[in-house]
């Protein structure tokens, strides 16, 4: 069992650990209870316990992977497969899942939910809006490998999926007009790299 006194949050399970480009991964395990994790739920794998904060409520499930100096604090939510390393910071409400891959200098933050198959390196490669549309819900915009995706309230899918159902579910209406214009929006700011490489 590897901790150290302050954290009275998980241990690092030494007879459960991956080799994962050559680097030791721990399985973590809760020792208290808090926000969705049981006290004895198994989580995913970090190299120290610098990547995941024991002073709030962030964690990591399935076979999550988090090392290097990457940092996971506040209510953050990795899961899956997702993989996140470097000098990445995954902080606040943010939620990684499905096979996402975060590296580099990427800060993802505030609200944002970055899934699928999307490899986000810097902060250039997503945002989010808030109070939008007719659940005044939160929209996260990202792209990887030069599509835009797109995460709100149920809906997750490409930039063009999310435009066509905003015309079938919305059409003629202000909320129309609203998501357009984040659509709009989202196509200066990702696809417009020259200014934000």
């Amino acid at each position: 069992m590897l901790t150290s006194k302050e954290n009275d949050k998980y241990i690092m399970l030494e007879d459960d650990t991956i080799e994962y480009f050559g680097i030791k991964l721990y399985r973590i395990k809760a020792i208290k209870t808090f926000s969705f994790v049981n006290k004895g739920d198994l989580g995913g794998y970090i190299a120290n316990e610098t990547n995941l904060s024991f002073y709030s409520e962030c964690w990591i499930w399935g076979n999550a992977k988090i090392w290097g100096n990457a940092k996971i604090w506040g209510n953050a939510k990795i899961c899956d497969n997702a993989e996140i390393w470097g000098n990445a910071e995954i902080c606040d409400n943010a939620e990684i899942w499905g096979n996402a891959k975060i590296w580099g200098n990427a800060e993802i933050c505030d609200n944002a939910k970055i899934w699928g198959n999307a490899e986000i390196i810097n902060i250039n490669q997503w945002f989010c809006i808030e109070n939008v549309g007719s659940r005044k819900d939160i929209i996260t915009f990202f792209e990887t490998k030069e599509i835009i995706y797109v995460s709100v309230g149920c809906f997750t899918g490409t930039l063009l999926e999310f435009e066509q159902a905003v015309e079938k579910t919305h059409s003629n209406t202000i909320y129309e007009k609203e998501y357009k214009s984040c659509i709009e929006l989202a196509k200066i700011k990702l696809l417009s790299k020259e200014e934000y490489k």
